[in-house]
């Protein structure tokens, strides 16, 4: 009996199904032939239980899964990597030629030389965090894991399995501390300290700055230090110069 079956990358395979007779004449099993392999029926029912439980644990990691084809060029991705960006299955096309357009421009160029020290057999893995454009526009950070698994007479690549994961939230939160710091050692070069012999005039209480000038106590401080002043009159400067307008005893 014959059989087409649309594969994940979307290519027809034939299977061809023949039952298996014991001496007696009773069936004991149906064997596939998918292309010219031969699988039997319950081997392809324990590989497709084992490929259901590996999409069930990458979906609750989050993990999305891509392979590659260097041979013509065709990468099948899970569907999950089409959902992290918001896209559809039926949205993404075989190659990686889409896959680089949404990569952020001032991350490509550290993707393509990860990827090609890998390709070049110079590194163990494939492994870099980069951004790539959602559907809608904004940016998600993921990391992006691969290896390849296969490699021709020539130790050319053949083919290569990986992962994304989406880090965006930790990668924001990094971010975020990083501008945070930033601001914090600012702030801290702005700030000096009072320190030595600081010349003051003894009637008019005006100092004398670095540059010889003599200014106010409160612009020197101000300048030197992170805090501020309000004016008002003590209880003895009311006296002396504003007696006449206190009540009397």
């Amino acid at each position: 009996m014959l059989r087409e079956r649309k594969s994940a990358s979307g290519r027809i395979k034939t299977v061809t199904c023949y039952p298996m007779f014991d001496s007696s004449g009773e069936l004991l099993e149906a064997v596939k032939y998918y292309g010219s392999t031969l699988v039997s029926e319950k081997m392809y029912a324990d590989l497709l239980h084992s490929r259901e439980r590996l999409s069930a644990i990458m979906e609750s990691a989050n993990l999305a899964w891509w392979e590659e084809d260097f041979r013509t060029g065709e990468v099948t991705r899970s569907d999950g990597w089409a959902g992290m960006l918001g896209y559809t299955s039926e949205d993404i096309p075989g190659g990686k030629e889409f896959w680089l357009e949404l990569i952020h421009p001032d991350d490509l160029s550290d993707v393509l030389e990860a990827a090609g020290k890998h390709e070049r057999g110079e590194t163990e893995i494939f492994e870099v965090e980069h951004r790539m454009r959602n559907k809608d526009g904004s940016w998600r950070w993921v990391l992006n894991w691969g290896r390849i698994v296969e490699r021709d007479e020539d130790g050319k690549p053949v083919r290569a399995l990986g992962t994304h994961l989406d880090i965006s939230r930790r990668k924001n939160a990094e971010l975020a501390m990083k501008d945070l710091i930033v601001e914090l050692q600012s702030a801290l070069s702005r700030i000096q300290t009072l320190k030595g012999i600081i010349p003051i005039c003894a009637h008019c209480k005006k100092i004398r700055n670095d540059s010889g000038y003599w200014e106010q106590l409160e612009i020197f401080i101000s300048q030197h230090s992170m805090a501020e002043f309000s004016h008002g009159l003590c209880p003895e400067c009311v006296k002396k110069h504003y007696s006449e307008i206190l009540p009397e005893e």
